[in-house]
């Protein structure tokens, strides 16, 4: 449908995503993306974007994605959300990211939240104290893949905080029917630069002195 319709707009794109969310499972959360102003710039957008979270893995995880296209994955900030729709933890985390069709940014933004935001799912790391927000420059996240280095950011990139990120979403999502839930995850947004990673690698996650995490794709 996508392929057949390059010009949707971000509305019809959010519509199509959530038309096709029921064949995908249950829904774990969300996650915003371009949320940072180099990448907003580059989608032709004045706010983030967002899709939603269906997978989600854990330390020591193996990972099978379908599919014969690129995998890329980013190093985030993971929220959890009360009952009163506020953090009440963090993660380090990864997000894994995969267009369903070539050439994704050739048919304009509409058609990427149509792909959901081409997510595939996140890996949950170790835990992090909320009062590191307070502070996101100094809170980095690396990853690598079989033993070397792929990217590394701090928290700061994602509009100054991922709190702010988190805000930019419930604003987002205030008429949406599905909207934010108790439980839900939020992955508020690269740190930096993807990785391209594939079946058979090795994924390593260090949050310094918070801990790390591993998942080996299938």
């Amino acid at each position: 449908m996508v392929e057949e319709e390059p010009a949707l707009t971000l509305a019809q794109g959010y519509a199509v995503a959530a038309a096709l969310a029921g064949r995908m499972g249950s829904v774990s959360g969300w996650k915003g993306g371009a949320t940072s102003a180099g990448a907003m710039a580059f989608l032709g957008v004045e706010a983030p974007i967002h899709g939603r979270l269906f997978r989600l893995f854990r330390d020591g995880d193996i990972a099978v994605f379908p599919g014969e296209r690129p995998l890329e994955v980013e190093p985030e900030v993971l929220l959890l959300l009360g009952d009163d729709l506020q953090p009440v933890a963090a993660h380090a985390g990864a997000e894994f990211n995969r267009p369903s069709f070539a050439a994704p940014f050739a048919h304009g933004t509409g058609a990427i939240v149509a792909d959901n935001a081409a997510s595939c799912g996140v890996l949950i790391g170790p835990p992090l104290p909320l009062a590191a927000l307070e502070d996101p420059a100094a809170l980095a996240i690396s990853l690598s893949v079989n033993g070397a280095v792929a990217c590394r950011g701090s928290a700061d990139v994602v509009l100054g905080n991922p709190l702010r990120a988190l805000a930019a979403l419930r604003a987002a999502l205030a008429d949406d029917p599905r909207g934010l839930r108790p439980g839900d995850w939020i992955a508020t947004g690269a740190m930096c630069r993807a990785a391209v990673i594939g079946r058979g690698d090795r994924l390593q996650l260090d949050a310094g002195l918070h801990g790390g995490a591993t998942l080996t794709l299938g």
